[in-house]
């Protein structure tokens, strides 16, 4: 198994082709106005007095299929955690 590879925000500050970026964010969009993507709505977990986590995934055919994880934890700075 591979280990994890973690990006700070500085890494991807560092690393990221925006005009790439852009250009492939470009495409996806004319993909999706096509209908040739698959969105799914997005699902959410609520974690009772803690937070959430939500995930966002897609798929564009001969390009990506990815997933999105967002998560809010607003009290974790109470526990020193980021």
């Amino acid at each position: 198994m591979r280990e994890l590879l973690y990006l700070s925000r500085d890494d991807v500050e560092r690393l990221l082709d925006v005009d790439a970026m852009l250009e492939a964010l470009s495409k996806a969009l004319v993909a999706y106005s096509a209908g040739i993507t698959v969105v799914p709505p997005r699902v959410g977990i609520r974690v009772p007095e803690l937070g959430l986590m939500g995930t966002m995934p897609g798929y564009v055919p001969g390009v990506a299929l990815e997933v999105k994880l967002v998560s809010l934890f607003p009290g974790n700075h109470r526990h020193h955690l980021p």
